[in-house]
């Protein structure tokens, strides 16, 4: 059984043949015993193999099912003993050989599976860490090398403290952690936690999302900024809803935003037919239109605004949404116009169309 532990490590057909050539020594009359071994399909056999009516078998088993089995004979009659001519320890002696075979092809499957799942984690360009619950790292791919040397860490030691204490809190509360954040060489990586309870173990899957984070930063400055203006900004979509709007806006027309974002364009305008007829045609065929317009506040009062609105289109040039500016010209016309606030030359039928 030492010698069959020996060649566990060699390939499947060394092996097997060096087990079929050892085991005759074993038995009482090795001169005349013969052996063969059928396991997943393939036959491995001593030089002198052949049936005989002097046998002894045992299937090797895997997981419950039959792979193969392993067969002893004697090739001339011999005294009879505990079993036919074998003894009682020959035959303890295949049953355990058979046992072994099977563990061996257990190991074997599951290394094989190992490897096979190992593969996409040591093919895979961003860093992908097996980490236990404790904190120790179990295993790292090699675009994780750059992250251990900056944290001064290998494989078999602890991670920094703080992701100590996430993998620790991730395999507790037996759920995925999405989107841990962490610096390294002017690059974010975004990590996935994902915790294997039978194993205790999380595996770390991380991403560069280096780009995704500077374009969220100028879209957050953007978004400061439209907020800071002193004018209104929004968006509709392409039939007029509004799907986005800034406090300018809000402070303009004395509407909530919940409520600003329920409504439409023309609810917030004194005549819709200008809306529909002149205003939008104009805006889809050349791309903008601007001038003097009127919004209906949320008090039933008319501000005067100058207008201004373009198409916002996608990367294929296709009109996705409306963006509109409105700034409040009411100061303009009251130091400008002698007969004061009473009094608009606006044409009746100026609309204000916010998209």
């Amino acid at each position: 059984m030492a010698r069959i532990e020996e060649l566990a490590d060699s390939s499947p057909s060394r092996m097997y043949q060096k087990i079929v050539d050892l085991i005759p020594s074993s038995w009482q009359y090795p001169d005349i015993t013969c052996v063969r071994i059928t396991v997943n399909g393939q036959e491995f056999k001593t030089a002198n193999f052949k049936k005989s009516r002097w046998r002894q078998s045992k299937d090797i088993l895997l997981r419950g099912s039959v792979i193969g089995v392993v067969d002893i004979c004697y090739l001339k009659k011999k005294p009879e003993a505990d079993e036919g001519p074998f003894l009682k320890e020959e035959r303890d002696l295949i049953d355990a050989i058979a046992g072994r075979l099977g563990m061996i092809n257990k190991h074997r499957l599951s290394s094989d599976r190992v490897q096979s799942l190992a593969k996409f984690p040591s093919e895979n360009p961003f860093p992908v860490m097996r980490i236990k619950k404790d904190g120790k790292i179990l295993y790292a791919n090699e675009a994780s090398n750059s992250l251990l040397f900056d944290w001064g860490r290998a494989v078999g030691q602890l991670v920094p403290n703080y992701l100590r204490k996430l993998t620790a809190k991730t395999f507790r509360s037996k759920k995925v952690t999405r989107d841990i954040l962490i610096k390294h060489e002017k690059r974010t990586l975004s990590f996935s936690a994902v915790p294997i309870l039978d194993a205790g173990y999380v595996n770390f899957y991380g991403l560069d999302v280096t780009e995704n984070k500077k374009r969220e930063n100028r879209l957050e400055l953007l978004s400061e900024a439209v907020e800071s203006v002193s004018y209104g900004i929004q968006l509709t979509d392409l039939k007029g809803n509004f799907i986005y709007t800034n406090a300018a806006s809000l402070k303009l027309t004395g509407y909530t935003k919940k409520e600003y974002l329920g409504m439409s364009a023309d609810q917030i305008s004194p005549d819709s037919d200008e809306t529909s007829n002149v205003i939008i045609p104009t805006v889809m065929k050349t791309g903008q239109w601007d001038g003097e317009s009127i919004v209906k506040c949320k008090d039933g009062s008319l501000v005067p605004i100058w207008l201004t609105i373009s198409i916002a289109k996608d990367t294929d040039g296709k009109p996705m949404a409306l963006v509109s500016t409105a700034k409040d010209i009411a100061d303009f016309f009251s130091r400008s116009r002698p007969w004061g606030d009473d009094f608009c030359p606006l044409p009746e039928e100026c609309s204000f169309f916010l998209s």
